[in-house]
């Protein structure tokens, strides 16, 4: 019983982990085109 959980737990923070890697990753993309788009409007 215990070593499913552990199993479980590790796969849910593998994917939490992932999602934040994902998320950070589409959010400094986000910004560096709105920071370029800046520069060429202005």
């Amino acid at each position: 019983m215990e070593w499913q959980l552990l199993c479980i737990i590790r796969l849910l923070t593998l994917g939490i982990k992932k999602a934040i890697k994902r998320f950070w990753l589409f959010s400094v993309n986000f910004f560096q085109g709105l920071f370029l788009i800046k520069l060429k409007t202005t």
